[in-house]
């Protein structure tokens, strides 16, 4: 006798579920096709081409869950749930070939093995995480959940369908006395107290549930696009689209001549991609939970921002299409998060490394900063200094006396011209070369490539900004006018790449130097410095013997992937590794520097909230005697939060190139 069942056993008219089937196809489509509509309010964004990259790009993402299991509970479950559902769609889709198509396929071992052992054992594993999922919610209760009821209603649908669906077994292993029915473990579990009811009764309760069965299956494919379930769809769509290329790319340039208004005014003003991410979130609070301005306990939460701008544009958008007058108006971007919001985000690019659907958060500050910086004028009053420096003295450090040679004068540097052939141009950047506390990172940097016998130069009083503090504060026409106007000065001088220390210049110089047409061969100092070290052309003569902790910049980490030379580098230099922070590597704690940070005044956000404060108590409290780090921002900022909180100054601030100098330097 060959292992099977009959697959419409004890139901008639069965063929009516193609009837119901194409009716809750046609209400999700309805309910994705309204979600397009939304999303064609947006201006235009290339989204295209790199089919294969991109599709590979999603099957790692759903097979990994490589940021879902960022929380090891809930990647358990998710995982659990997602994996479960796809073999239960798979035995149903095998239903569906053999009665539709006439393919024998559930009979034998694989009707044993798979259409009933896998199939129960999928279900149960379906059930624990359902019940993992409500355990969460109700029971440990995760700060980063701002809703704890919402998604319930599809966790008892799912529930109700799995459990409705055992019962429909049950009922046919008792009714059929089914001599394969223990290979199917939970229906034949179910099946037992079924013992003694008359046929005629279970034929009865058989053919209730597996209609009311279809039903909830069918209600949930319905339901799909207004549920929270809608994710299934649009989040591997959102990955499928993301921005490729490099990450340190955040940003879209604007065609500033031709462009009717200039950056984010209204919700509509985003790009069609924007208005997907909205969609796309599962507020699953990610972003907020690593987000180091929220954690600082200022009014801040990127997801908040993401679900109150989805929420006000829904609301116009069932609004709007009762309106006949085609001007009538989408919120304001400001109105609905507020004008002090936009300030707030560092661009230290947590958020958008967490969300495991790819949501792009720094635009949509960007974005309203843009439009408020030059078509309003309007903006902090602490941004004021900065940008107005930009302008006139192509640095965005009002008042100070220094000039950008005073580091070296008293140094054998060598300044470039149009006669010299180098190998490595040293940008020296606005943050090392106009303050004095950094003058040591440019004077360890060029002593190493001295010593290494690398032929280098500078730029000296002719280096200007990269122009990074002005897109990020979203004066865009400021950043391209510097940007150009770097590019020519860089296109006058022979080098085979440029070397520098700071992570921002790096991320502008090898990244967003693109939109210009410019491409450049730049190296992060610390991953030069790695391969001189690697290639023995600097010798470690007495290293350290000190406990050093690394502070992950997040523009040379998070933006640019560099986590292990900069440790590389402390480990070859002091006998005793470096440790990590809690929070560490794409984890990191922004030092509250980037996206303006370093210039916005602070003066209303109590001391112990401030972002450098939080992030020098994280440190302080590791006992370590040195704080490394790669980023003249990150010792700027941590040196003061340090100074704040400790009376001794301790530990000391270092970047990796004078913890290296000092290990190569001959006692």
């Amino acid at each position: 006798m060959v292992p099977g069942r009959e697959i419409y056993w004890n139901i008639s008219g069965y063929l009516f579920q193609y009837l119901f089937l194409g009716c809750s196809l046609a209400i999700c489509t309805y309910g994705f096709w309204r979600r397009y509509r939304k999303w064609r309010a947006g201006t235009p964004s290339n989204r295209s081409g790199a089919v294969k990259k991109r599709i590979v790009t999603v099957a790692k993402q759903m097979i990994s869950h490589s940021r879902i299991f960022g929380y090891p509970f809930t990647g358990i479950f998710h995982y659990s749930l997602v994996m479960a559902f796809f073999v239960l769609f798979l035995g149903t889709t095998a239903v569906f070939f053999e009665a539709d198509f006439g393919i024998q396929i559930l009979s034998g071992k694989f009707y044993l093995y798979f259409q009933s052992l896998a199939l129960d054992t999928a279900g149960f594993v379906a059930l624990i995480g359902i019940g993992s999922a409500v355990f969460q919610r109700f029971v440990l209760k995760p700060k980063r959940y701002q809703n704890m009821s919402a998604g319930v209603t599809t966790l008892i649908g799912l529930f109700v369908l799995l459990l409705s669906g055992f019962l429909v077994e049950g009922l046919r292993i008792s009714a059929t006395a089914d001599p394969w029915g223990r290979w199917s473990f939970l229906g034949y579990a179910v099946s037992l107290p079924m013992t003694g009811i008359d046929i005629a009764t279970l034929k009865g309760l058989h053919q209730f549930f597996w209609w009311f069965h279809l039903g909830v299956a069918f209600g949930l494919i319905a339901y799909l696009p207004f549920s929270k379930l809608k994710h299934i769809i649009l989040g591997p769509l959102n990955i499928y689209l993301q921005r490729l290329g490099p990450k340190g790319i955040t940003v879209d340039p604007i065609d500033i001549e031709n462009a009717e208004k200039l950056g984010t005014e209204s919700i509509a003003d985003f790009s069609w991609k924007q208005l997907l991410d909205l969609d796309a979130c599962t507020e699953c609070g990610r972003c907020t939970d690593f987000c180091p301005v929220s954690l600082s306990r200022q009014p801040f939460s990127p997801r908040n921002v993401i679900v109150e701008l989805r929420n006000s544009f829904d609301r116009s958008f069932i609004k709007n299409r009762t309106v006949k007058n085609q001007e009538a108006k989408t919120p304001l971007v400001l109105e609905t998060i507020g004008s002090e919001t936009i300030w707030l985000c560092r661009t230290c690019r947590a958020c958008m490394e967490e969300c495991p659907v790819f949501i792009e958060h720094i635009p949509k500050f960007i974005e309203p900063r843009r439009y408020e910086v030059m078509e309003n004028a309007n903006f902090p009053k602490s941004l004021h200094d900065p940008i107005e420096s930009l302008e006139s003295r192509r640095h965005a450090y009002r008042g100070t006396p220094l000039s950008r040679s005073d580091w070296f004068k008293s140094l054998n540097i060598p300044v470039i011209d149009k006669t010299t052939d180098v190998e490595l141009l040293y940008w020296v950047g606005c943050t090392t070369a106009l303050n004095e506390d950094n003058w040591s990172i440019a004077r360890s940097v060029s002593s190493l490539l001295a010593r290494a016998g690398i032929s280098f130069a500078v730029l000296g009083d002719e280096e200007i900004c990269c122009g990074e503090p002005a897109r990020r504060i979203g004066n865009e026409y400021l950043f391209e006018t510097v940007a150009r106007e770097n590019i020519a000065i860089l296109d006058q001088y022979r080098f085979r790449a440029i070397i520098t220390a700071c992570p921002h210049c790096f991320n502008m110089l090898r990244n967003e130097y693109q939109d210009f047409q410019s491409v450049y061969t730049v190296y992060h100092h610390s991953e030069y410095l790695w391969y001189l070290i690697s290639s023995g052309k600097l010798k470690i003569e007495q290293p350290l013997h000190k406990t050093i902790t690394y502070q992950d910049p997040c523009y040379l980490g998070r933006y640019n992937g560099i986590y292990d030379k900069p440790r590389g580098i402390i480990t070859k230099a002091n006998t005793i590794p470096p440790f990590e922070m809690k929070r560490s590597k794409k984890r990191s704690f922004c030092c509250g520097g980037g996206g303006g940070g370093a210039w916005l005044g602070d003066e209303n956000v109590p001391v112990e909230n401030r972002v450098n404060i939080q992030r020098a108590h994280q440190v302080a409290a590791t006992g370590t005697e040195v704080l490394a780090t790669a980023c003249p921002f990150c010792m700027m900022m941590l040196r003061d939060g340090i100074k704040t909180i400790s009376e001794s100054g301790k530990p000391e601030v270092s970047d990796i190139s004078e913890i290296l100098h000092s290990a190569c330097r001959r006692q």
